[in-house]
């Protein structure tokens, strides 16, 4: 901003003084200019660095709060995990316990089967040859009886 004096008060002063009057305005001016720049800016430095320290601070809040909210679901999530397990894991024990049984029924089965077989066969040898198979047969049972 320039500063001009009136051509009255000019003719007054003199023309030297009414340069200087102007330039101390000036001066004066962009001083006070200068100083309030300064003193806002201050102000709103201060003034940010608070709302910044608020701002961490109820983050830093809400972030504990957060954590501790995902902990407990965490934790329920684990032990809901653990049961399910748990769970399937006796499930599973006890299906391979039936399938184990049903395979051991049958290989008892298969082998009742195949003395069963043996000795039809023995019987059927002897009986078309007309002798007696009874020696034989109680052989394969003594064997029998061992397994």
């Amino acid at each position: 901003m320039h500063i001009t004096i009136p051509k009255a008060l000019r003719e007054i002063l003199g023309e030297e003084a009414a340069e200087g009057l102007i330039e101390l305005f000036n001066n004066f001016s962009d001083h006070t200019h200068n100083s309030v720049i300064e003193l806002l800016v201050e102000k709103f430095e201060r003034r940010l660095a608070e709302e910044i320290g608020k701002f961490r601070s109820e983050v830093a809040e809400q972030l504990a709060i957060l954590r501790a909210e995902m902990h407990g679901q965490i934790a329920g999530l684990r032990a809901e995990l653990i049961e399910k397990i748990e769970r399937t894991h006796t499930s599973t024990i006890r299906w391979m316990f039936l399938f184990c049984l049903g395979r051991a029924d049958r290989s008892a089965a298969r082998h009742d089967f195949r003395l069963f077989s043996l000795r039809f066969f023995i019987m059927e040898e002897h009986s078309e040859k007309g002798s007696n198979c009874t020696a034989i047969l109680q052989d394969v049972d003594m064997l029998h009886s061992k397994l």
